[in-house]
């Protein structure tokens, strides 16, 4: 009986530490939700990869969105000086795929050259630091970066530094 006990027991503990475990790639392939998009994010490939730019968009879980520029020296000297730019709205998700709203613009008028004032960023792949993401035709990357790193940039950009 004693045997028969033992056994069972390590059966038990066998099968619950193998129900316990999960795979990485579970974790790390998840479906968009906004628990999963809110945050800030520096595009890692991408659109603004070809145009000297340093670019971060935040989502907020107010719904508030912010696309950040930061330009390299070339670029900032073409701009008259400007080295940072940002754009604030609004964004939603929409099944895979994350709809902004652009509604102010720092400094003031600097983005007048953009076509657009709505777009749709499609999710292509989420994990918890990285977001593959295809707009414009283009595929992209955003990776996590802290929130701090952004709002420093948006402060720059909203006050007018150059």
């Amino acid at each position: 009986m004693t045997k028969y006990i033992k056994f069972l027991f390590v059966a038990l503990f066998a099968t619950m530490t193998f129900s316990l475990t999960s795979c990485s790639d579970d974790d790390d392939n998840d479906k968009p939700s906004s628990g999963n998009i809110v945050g800030s994010w520096q595009m890692v490939s991408g659109v603004a990869d070809s145009m000297g730019a340093t670019q971060y968009e935040q989502f907020r879980e107010d719904g508030t969105y912010y696309e950040v520029g930061v330009f390299d020296n070339e670029m900032t000297s073409l701009l008259e000086g400007i080295k940072y730019v940002a754009s604030k709205g609004t964004w939603i998700l929409d099944g895979d795929k994350i709809r902004c709203t652009i509604k102010e613009e720092f400094p003031s008028g600097s983005n007048d050259d953009v076509p657009y004032d709505k777009y749709a960023i499609s999710i292509k792949s989420i994990s918890s630091n990285e977001i593959t993401f295809e707009e414009l035709g283009m595929t992209g990357k955003l990776k996590r970066v802290s929130d701090d790193v952004v709002n420093g940039y948006i402060d720059l950009a909203t006050k007018g530094s150059r």
